[in-house]
């Protein structure tokens, strides 16, 4: 009886404050025609966000109904992008974000660190409260991960990737409810999706699993390093050492590498020699020179390996 109670409050408030809305995106519009220097003041001292050093906010880009907001040091936005209607906005040091994408709803929205969206995708989360299942309208994109081109993501329930995933291409979808239920969807670190992948709701990726284009996701997929295909998609097989080179590679060359621990060190060492019958470079059994782009030779079996730009463009080139 409450939740049907709170439920009904909560389209009443939806439904009940279109002029305030309207408000609300004429004043944000009318902001975005400010320089840079000046919405960053604004945003500042009149409407309390915390917005760090060196920030840009591109020509167009309309910032309403955001209740509390935090973009961190060096974060660019582009032009004519659309932040409505978020109940918290984090937006992660480093951060690029293209032109013409829409963020629409939700209690929270945070882009980590070092995270690259390029252009004309939507990042939607329902706004219609009527839903029979518990929810929680939340979009989390991890460390360095990588959203190009037209895509759409709807976060009515949780939307979780991982760190340095890409969703490449163009015109994937991604679901998180049906007519009056919704399930959460993750993604873990390091995962890559092609262009035209369908994302059913509930559905779980491990960490470092590509999904093939045109693949329809239903379900777990629950075991690391496989490559995810068909309609609907099942496991093809596990990645091999060239695809798991191609997954672990940085979306980004300014990000910064972690620290390890030691032990943890150690650990991914001996999983390198596991795979690799002895040589352990980033436990993937590869030997390479990332920052000079050469090619090295691996003693042990006497092959090249290829240089990442000579095996794979860099996401920061996809369209």
């Amino acid at each position: 009886m409450n939740q049907t109670t709170h439920q009904q409050s909560d389209i009443t408030k939806t439904m009940a404050t279109p002029r305030s809305n309207r408000v609300r995106m004429l004043i944000g519009a009318c902001m975005s025609l400010f320089p840079s220097f000046v919405k960053v003041g604004v945003y500042r001292r009149l409407y309390g966000y915390s917005i760090g050093r060196s920030v840009h906010i591109g020509l167009g880009t309309i910032i309403a109904g955001v209740r509390t907001c935090r973009i961190d040091d060096g974060a660019q936005i582009g032009c004519c992008n659309v932040f409505l209607d978020v109940d918290s906005l984090e937006i992660g040091a480093q951060t690029r974000i293209g032109h013409f994408n829409l963020f629409r709803g939700g209690k929270c929205i945070t882009l980590g660190d070092y995270v690259t969206i390029l252009r004309g995708n939507v990042f939607n989360s329902g706004q219609l409260n009527d839903f029979i299942t518990p929810r929680e309208p939340v979009l989390n994109l991890g460390r360095g991960t990588f959203v190009a081109t037209g895509h759409w993501i709807d976060f009515t329930d949780r939307v979780t990737f991982g760190e340095q995933c890409i969703v490449g291409g163009r015109a994937s979808s991604l679901w998180t409810h049906n007519r009056q239920r919704t399930r959460a969807v993750t993604f873990g670190d390091q995962c890559y999706l092609g262009s035209d992948v369908r994302v059913a709701p509930g559905v779980e990726v491990a960490p470092q699993c590509i999904v093939s284009l045109g693949s329809v996701l239903m379900g777990r997929f629950s075991e690391p390093r496989m490559l995810i295909m068909g309609n609907p998609a099942s496991v093809s097989r596990e990645l091999n050492e060239q695809d798991l080179y191609h997954v672990s590679r940085k979306t980004r060359d300014d990000i910064p590498a972690r620290e390890r621990s030691p032990q943890r060190e150690t650990r991914r060492q001996g999983e390198g020699e596991t795979r690799a019958g002895g040589e352990a470079v980033a436990g993937l059994g590869w030997v390479s020179d990332e920052s000079s782009g050469v090619v090295a030779e691996d003693k042990s079996s006497s092959r090249q390996v290829v240089s990442p730009d000579v095996l794979s463009p860099s996401p920061r080139r996809a369209d």
